[in-house]
């Protein structure tokens, strides 16, 4: 199973290519990118759970891509630098890294410090009212996440364990847009190979029990070739 998707931001070719066959092993799925432009455009596009992110790299450096990230994103950074006196480590630190690890490093303690930044982000996604509930109005339809079934103007229905999934997965992270492989392997797993073509399938049946129009939604937004958002708008009910 995927435990995450992870980017690399790193020109020095050896380090670059013994962290990945790393994660790999540790099974991460991680992009490798090699300069701070394509780095930048690729941190932006929110498909990734964790950012590794040097600071001395071509075209653009590692604080001028976490500055303008910040602008846009909360996906977490670990900056991993050769610069490492205080004044670097506080920079990085002010331009809202989570972490920053100097160079040379061990790769245990970096792994470490990734799982428990993930862990503690998956944390912060859920809703305290996910824990005592499982029921969850949204729009027009009332899903119990325990029984598995759904009420809606149609009548009760019964949920499907990935349908169950999927929508759990869009409520922990309410107006975030969820990217069509993270829900592929939170829901699927990394080894089933749906396609994406699926999840869309799942999508339009949980419109039609949320929806008033399905065909101009207002709960679950699509983003284009990234993936979709739940809007802010459920309640949660004891």
């Amino acid at each position: 199973m995927n435990l995450g998707h992870l980017l690399l931001i790193e020109d020095n070719e050896m380090l670059g290519s013994t962290l990945v066959d790393n994660f790999q092993m540790e099974n991460y799925k991680i992009d490798w990118i090699q300069n701070g432009t394509d780095g930048y455009h690729s941190a932006a596009s929110g498909i990734h759970d964790l950012i590794i992110l040097d600071v001395m790299l071509p075209h653009l450096s590692g604080f001028e891509i976490l500055e303008n990230l910040r602008k846009k994103s909360d996906t977490p950074v670990i900056i991993l630098s050769a610069k490492s006196q205080v004044e670097n480590r506080i920079q990085g630190l002010e331009l809202k890294a989570d972490d920053y690890i100097a160079k040379p490093f061990h790769f245990k303690e970096l792994l470490l410090r990734i799982q428990s930044i993930l862990k503690r982000r998956t944390q912060q996604a859920t809703p305290a009212s996910m824990e005592k509930s499982s029921y969850y109005q949204i729009g027009k339809a009332r899903f119990d996440l325990k029984s598995l079934t759904v009420e809606a103007s149609e009548g009760n229905e019964k949920l499907s364990e990935k349908e169950a999934g999927l929508i759990r997965l869009l409520i922990a992270h309410t107006n975030q847009v969820v990217s069509r492989e993270k829900i592929l392997d939170a829901v699927w797993g990394a080894h089933s190979y749906p396609s994406t073509r699926t999840i869309d399938n799942f999508i339009v049946r949980l419109r039609k029990w949320i929806e008033e129009n399905p065909s101009d939604p207002k709960y679950i937004i699509s983003h284009r070739g990234i993936g979709y958002c739940l809007q802010n708008k459920e309640t949660f009910l004891s």
